[in-house]
């Protein structure tokens, strides 16, 4: 953690095609996120198929057998029939990462992430300094009863959900020495945020995160319930999503209130899921058009968390593989990871950014299952 503290305000060094893959996708998340830059297809494009390359290339250099190639050449295959399927290459990017960043810590890997992320937040700050006072009206978000500040992100949610993604790696990063100070400063950074951009739910995340680390901190030895809940959680909340969709068809009371309580996230699914049913390998879903109604009041849809993200538009198919994924990490019996699953898989109610491993570093841990031992996790 001191050795990150002291290499904040440096650039990053960028010295191997693994370190350049991981700059690429975080520069390619910052910019697409981005309001004060242009952003077009083609650039997207562009720096998708540069970090595949180069994160590609780490992969060979690391020599592994034919076998182990074949295997990673059959999973790349099916991401990119996903980003054929989908148009969207969050997918291809999250398991090519997993795949390049085995056989190097762990730590090292998210803690070169975080610096990227917080170089191209402190060029983000600069710009919008440098250009608010012409464009003041366009960093305010309206959601139809207020202005949102939005940090000169696409929505204060895209951006509230990168500062809970930096706040996690710090906290991970930190774990078993971490302070209360150093949480208290956390929960002061993001209540800020929060406070400016008007987004309760990173309000409640963090009271969650909080929490959630204080209560796995005081385990100490390998806790049963602990995987037990880990490991289920999110096929659980999976299934809790899709009951919901069907009884808000049905205007079930109960659900219509939950829904009122996550901001529509329930009345989203439940319009995708009766207009176009589930997607197995994925489908593309770039038309966001709706036909305004009694049941369904909106003239656009959003995914807002991802469970409905991943069930509607990357495809069931892996929903259930995640699924099978994250039990098995779970059975490592590795305390902290599974604390994280469980903020993780919790967080996904509500953020649908979470599935970016560049804004959702928790997804990464899948990587421990690529090592040989199936005992418990070494960190």
């Amino acid at each position: 953690m001191a050795e990150m503290i002291n290499n904040l305000v440096i650039v990053p060094r960028v010295n191997s095609f693994l370190e350049l893959g991981l700059a690429i996708f975080v520069v390619k998340l910052f910019l697409s996120s981005s309001v004060l830059f242009s952003y077009s297809n083609i650039l997207d494009l562009a720096l998708t198929v540069l970090g595949v390359v180069a994160l590609g290339i780490s992969i060979l250099s690391q020599r592994y057998k034919a076998g182990t190639l074949f295997f990673y050449a059959g999973i790349s295959i099916l991401a990119l029939l996903n980003y054929y399927f989908t148009g969207l290459s969050i997918l291809l990017e999250g398991i090519i990462t997993i795949l390049a960043i085995r056989g190097h810590k762990f730590d090292y890997v998210i803690n070169y992430i975080f610096r990227w992320s917080l170089l191209c937040l402190m060029i983000h700050f600069l710009f919008l300094l440098i250009v608010l006072p012409g464009r003041i009206d366009s960093y305010f978000y309206n959601d139809g009863t207020r202005n949102r500040f939005n940090f000169g992100y696409s929505h204060p949610n895209v951006f509230s959900a990168y500062i809970v993604n930096m706040a996690l790696i710090c906290i991970w990063l930190s774990y078993k020495k971490i302070s209360a100070k150093k949480m208290l400063c956390i929960t002061m950074v993001t209540f800020a945020v929060a406070a400016l951009t008007q987004t309760r739910t990173l309000i409640v995340s963090t009271v969650f995160i909080i929490a959630v680390i204080t209560f796995c901190k005081r385990i100490h030895d390998s806790n049963k319930l602990l995987s037990f809940v880990a490991g289920l959680i999110f096929p659980v909340v999976g299934l809790l999503y899709f009951i919901s969709w069907n009884l808000y068809l049905r205007s079930n009371s109960l659900v219509l209130k939950i829904d009122k309580l996550l901001s529509g996230r329930i009345l989203l699914g439940s319009y995708v899921y009766s207009n176009n049913g589930f997607t197995l390998l994925g489908r593309d879903m770039s038309d966001r058009s709706t036909t305004w109604s009694s049941l369904f009041p909106i003239t656009r849809f959003t995914f807002d968390d991802f469970y409905s993200y991943l069930l509607l538009n990357i495809g069931v198919v892996w929903f259930v593989l995640i699924a099978i994924f994250l039990w098995m990490l779970s059975k490592r019996g590795n305390n902290k990871v599974n604390c994280f699953i469980i903020i993780w898989s919790v967080l996904g109610i509500t953020e649908v950014h979470g599935l970016n491993v560049y804004s959702g570093f928790v997804v990464l841990l899948l990587v421990f299952l690529l090592n040989k031992k199936t005992g418990t996790i070494d960190l």
